[in-house]
């Protein structure tokens, strides 16, 4: 469910010897955990507090999304619809 484009913002740690990591971007987080829309994954997304600017994004991810699975696009776009980032 990651972005097409995830690579251009994966966070590289310095290498460990052969141990090399990257890491997801924060937005591209989200918009996995939104889509998986788990309790699990619905009580991080509010302990991350998603910026707007990281809202927006996923917004704008929601046209792709549609087409790999409806029904979960949708339940994402209600999640942001009833979304407040003051929750506790």
């Amino acid at each position: 469910m990651l972005p097409p484009d995830y690579k251009a913002r994966l966070i590289t740690l310095p290498a460990r010897g052969k141990l090399h990591i990257a890491l997801l971007h924060r937005q591209d987080i989200i918009v996995m955990k939104l889509f998986a829309g788990r309790p699990r994954d619905l009580t991080d997304i509010v302990a991350l507090r998603p910026t707007p600017q990281e809202l927006q994004f996923v917004r704008s991810e929601l046209p792709r999304l549609r087409r790999i699975d409806q029904p979960r696009a949708a339940r994402l776009e209600s999640f942001l619809d009833q979304y407040h980032d003051d929750e506790p």
